[in-house]
């Protein structure tokens, strides 16, 4: 059997590793966690013999090494899977594809406003740039159309968990750490995500790791793909 290793940054700051290391986990794969220390002296001596471009996560697998989050989502839902990490409706996988090609390209004054820092603690609704505002009423009105695709309100966006649910975990744990408010299905929804054993895991574990990164240099690594 193939060892399958996920090479991840520090879950403190690293949105992108979280995608597939939850994925992985809501499929029930088995995989080999390696944590890189992000933004050291010798991250990126760490990091460049995975043609990453020096980004988390990777993903290898014998000889194979995967990068990019998205990429590593798709390889995992075709190879173990059966492709379940999609829905099984045609034009609900091409929802589907849509609202994860936005999330994959879009949102930076979030990121940007928004830091995901789980250092960060008691934090106050901040105040934010009008741009911000739009991209959390549009995340807002994506949730709040998946509504009608789960069987009640507490489904995930698409019923069952999928890929979607992986990209957007990361946007809930920023709402929920900056105390943005979501109303209707997309409220519940962001309490769903925020109950799961394994964002509850996630966020443990970050919370006693002692590494510390500032808030500047976080911000530069989440452009960067961190």
């Amino acid at each position: 059997m193939k060892e399958i290793i996920l090479i991840i940054g520090n879950k403190s700051y690293s949105p992108w590793s979280l995608r597939v290391w939850f994925f992985m986990k809501q499929f029930n794969l088995n995989f080999v966690e390696r944590k890189v220390q992000l933004c050291t002296k010798s991250t990126n001596n760490i990091l460049s013999e995975y043609n990453s471009d020096y980004k988390v996560p990777i993903l290898k697998v014998d000889g194979l090494v995967v990068w990019d989050s998205l990429a590593i989502l798709e390889y995992l839902s075709e190879w173990q899977i059966n492709g379940s990490g999609w829905p099984t409706s045609v034009s609900m996988r091409a929802i589907a594809r849509s609202m994860v090609a936005e999330m994959h390209s879009s949102f930076t004054n979030i990121r940007g406003e928004l830091p995901f820092n789980l250092k960060v603690k008691n934090v106050q609704f901040p105040v934010l740039s009008d741009e911000t505002l739009h991209e959390i009423e549009r995340i807002s009105l994506l949730w709040n159309m998946c509504e009608s695709y789960g069987s009640n309100s507490h489904d995930w966006l698409f019923g069952k968990f999928s890929i979607v649910d992986a990209m957007y975990a990361p946007i809930a744990i920023r709402f929920s750490l900056y105390k943005i408010p979501m109303h209707g299905y997309a409220k519940c929804y962001l309490e769903k995500v925020m109950e799961s054993t394994f964002i509850q895991e996630w966020i443990e574990y970050a919370n006693s790791e002692k590494e510390y990164i500032s808030e500047e240099i976080i911000m530069q690594a989440h452009k960067q793909g961190f």
